[in-house]
């Protein structure tokens, strides 16, 4: 399917980047494992997710970028760091 045929794809190449990213996304940013990003999230250790599904789980890419800039705090600290 052409980029033209695919409204989702064309608005995230005129964005630049998508605003939700996938688990290989966050792997790729962090230069880990898939199996890495899926334990840090069951520990604790990065920022929460959102579930968009049973089986659609998304990052926000800002906030894995913010995440990173401030040393990957844990996911509580980040928290409150955040104010979420």
């Amino acid at each position: 399917m052409a980029a033209s045929e695919n409204p989702d794809r064309q608005h995230t190449e005129a964005a630049g980047s998508p605003l939700l990213i996938t688990v290989g996304a966050v792997a790729e940013m962090l230069g880990v494992s898939i199996n890495t990003v899926w334990t840090m999230d069951s520990t604790g250790r990065i920022p929460s997710p959102i579930r968009l599904g049973r089986r659609c789980t998304r990052w926000r890419r800002n906030e894995i970028e913010s995440w990173v800039a401030v040393g990957c705090p844990s996911r509580d600290r980040w928290e409150g760091m955040s104010g979420r």
